[in-house]
């Protein structure tokens, strides 16, 4: 070691080299300050960078080289390919479908009715198809991931809990105003003036079956007869929803059985 230090002192004369021969055993610690940089490459880079918009890729390291890539040009910079995965599972449920519609709704924001494989079916967050089969059966398909595949547990979940005990899952004031009367009309003014006192502005279209919330110049359009709640401020069609739901305990009680 100490004829390799002479050697390189006198190779490297004058460049202000510092050369260090630490002991057996001593752990040495070096400090690099360069900045790293990823380079996005392949579909990822179409358009160009915009301002405060984020990049989300995958970041491939090779030879101290960076690249920020998509992941469906994995397999062209790398040995690499990527594949998804479908799985399906069949659920018994003999629960009528606008019960299960109104469960769903109560816990995920995003439900929307769609056709799929020409039968009926709901789409749970855009990830999770709930296709009714038969009376007595419905089938869960979606594309596993760690997120899609809990969120398919919880779903299959709240089947079997009300396939099991129907009067467990509470009909919330949405699914409740479906035919509308005399009654009708008289839980939506309970509803208004129960929001009134929450939000002020609030007004009620009784033949329409709508409530109109406002709020320093933002609206929140409840229709209890297609089950919608058209907001833009998702704070504010998140208070909606909350209050919705404490209002279901008051005016929508579940009978004893």
């Amino acid at each position: 070691m100490g004829r390799l230090k002479q050697s390189l002192q006198s190779k490297y004369l004058g460049t202000g080299m510092v050369i260090h021969t630490p002991k057996n055993c001593v752990p040495v610690k070096l400090k690099y300050t360069d900045d790293k940089v990823a380079k996005a490459v392949g579909t990822i880079a179409l358009g160009g960078p915009s301002s405060n918009k984020p990049l989300s890729g995958l970041l491939l390291t090779k030879d101290f080289q960076h690249h920020l890539v998509s992941p469906e040009d994995l397999h062209s910079y790398t040995n690499l390919h990527s594949s998804e995965i479908t799985q399906k599972l069949s659920v018994p449920c003999t629960v009528p479908r606008s019960i299960l519609r109104t469960s769903l709704c109560q816990l995920y924001d995003g439900v929307d009715d769609i056709a799929r494989d020409s039968k009926p079916s709901l789409l749970v967050h855009d990830s999770i198809y709930v296709i009714t089969e038969s009376r007595d059966k419905v089938t869960l398909e979606w594309v596993s991931n760690p997120v899609n595949d809990m969120l398919a547990d919880s779903i299959v979940a709240v089947i079997l809990q009300i396939e099991s005990n129907p009067s467990s899952m509470r009909v919330g004031p949405v699914a409740e105003i479906s035919h509308f009367g005399k009654e009708s009309k008289h839980h939506l003014e309970k509803i208004q003036m129960l929001f009134s006192k929450h939000f002020g502005d609030v007004q009620a279209d009784y033949h329409r079956g709508i409530i109109v919330i406002n709020v320093d110049g933002t609206t929140a359009a409840i229709n209890f007869k297609t089950h919608e709640i058209e907001c833009e401020d998702p704070q504010l069609k998140s208070r909606v929803v909350s209050l919705l739901k404490h209002i279901s305990s008051a005016v929508f009680p579940v009978e004893k059985q």
